[in-house]
């Protein structure tokens, strides 16, 4: 496959390469315009995928980005806490940062937060966060996404089942499909620089 005709890195076979370079001809566009809060997606076919009855994870990571202390899991006025004040949510007794005021109005319809996440291993890497085990040896695990997109795929989607938006080029050693196969690799949106 010539690099110059997509932007996908990683372990995918060249099956779902071609499937994914399909997706992008007809909504790259509007993935950024809906990315950018811009009008709705503009191929009908696909905002009525997008919008049916059917189980979706949003994972955020934002590497170098809030702390639980400054975004979910606020303590105000506890040693350790963060700077910022707690608001109420509409879950009820459920509080989060006061910099996020929109997400406290809606946090009962789209939210999940995990807050009992706990390891032995003191490595903070990537690959232990979105794996949940180290990088060692010759078994190579798959990441959280992937395992999530395999769990809920539907095989009549045509949206892809993991999208990762990164701002580096290369193998994604931390987000892979491991021993589950390329197939649920994420399609990996890289940004030309």
């Amino acid at each position: 496959m010539n690099p110059s005709q997509s932007h996908s890195v990683g372990n995918a076979s060249a099956d779902h390469l071609l499937s994914r370079r399909a997706f992008f001809g007809r909504s790259g566009g509007a993935l950024l315009g809906g990315a950018l809060g811009l009008n709705a997606l503009a191929a009908p076919a696909l905002a009525n995928q997008l919008q049916r009855e059917q189980k979706r994870v949003l994972m955020i990571f934002l590497n170098g980005g809030m702390s639980q202390f400054e975004s979910w899991d606020p303590k105000p006025g506890r040693p350790t806490g963060g700077p910022f004040l707690s608001i109420p949510t509409s879950v009820p007794g459920y509080r989060i940062s006061e910099l996020m005021p929109q997400m406290a109005s809606r946090i009962n319809r789209y939210t999940a937060v995990i807050r009992s996440l706990d390891s032995q291993n003191g490595n903070h890497s990537d690959f232990t966060i979105f794996g949940g085990k180290p990088k060692q040896g010759p078994v190579r695990y798959p990441s959280l996404g992937c395992m999530v997109a395999r769990e809920l795929a539907r095989p009549d989607s045509q949206v892809p089942d993991h999208v990762m938006f990164t701002n580096y080029a290369g193998e994604n050693m931390f987000e892979s499909a491991g021993f589950l196969g390329s197939r649920w690799n994420p399609i990996n949106i890289v940004p030309r620089v």
